[in-house]
């Protein structure tokens, strides 16, 4: 199954054709990479992308629910949201403008990731590396812990006695701005 976007534009699809990810980029899960459909036309005329519907439930549902994840699913859809944004600044040389977790989809059976909502990346060659980390980083303690990054380092939740001493670690250090401070 998929949904029909019809672009207004030759100029839109080309500012789509940048924006998107395209082929080549490996095993990492990314949805909203389109097929586009050449020489055909859409409603009135108009250029069309087909794209896959995403797997899963949107991260911000599954927070809303059940308030965090497992610390074996947390940590897999930690890594699989870092290499997305690794293949991000490093092959594409843009920043995702609009991150939030309502844009990443998970799908329990398969345990992988899927990126929707490409629309508002930053221009090519504008890599905002600190404000990216920022986002992943407090979606990953969310997601381990259930709450917000707490205002002070001292006032974490009783879940994380709960974690294992690795994802504890990585919590406290998600915790602590001053982590991501040197990176530009």
């Amino acid at each position: 199954e998929g949904i029909l976007r019809v672009v207004p534009s030759p100029v839109r699809v080309a500012a789509i054709d940048g924006e998107l990810p395209g082929p080549g980029l490996g095993h990492v899960p990314l949805s909203a990479v389109p097929e586009r459909a050449e020489g055909a036309a859409g409603a009135e005329g108009h250029p069309f992308f087909v794209e896959s519907f995403a797997a899963g439930k949107p991260v911000d549902l599954l927070l809303r629910e059940d308030g965090y994840l497992s610390e074996p699913d947390a940590l897999i859809l930690g890594e699989q949201l870092c290499r997305v944004f690794l293949v991000l600044h490093e092959k594409l040389n843009r920043s995702y403008l609009d991150f939030q977790p309502r844009n990443v989809f998970w799908d329990g059976d398969s345990r992988r990731i899927v990126v929707v909502d490409w629309n508002l990346l930053g221009p090519e060659g504008q890599v905002d590396v600190r404000t990216d980390i920022q986002a992943i980083t407090r979606l990953i303690y969310r997601l381990l812990l259930g709450q917000a990054v707490p205002e002070s380092v001292e006032r974490h939740p009783e879940r994380l006695k709960t974690l294992s001493t690795g994802a504890q670690t990585l919590a406290l250090r998600l915790a602590n701005p001053n982590w991501y401070t040197n990176l530009q």
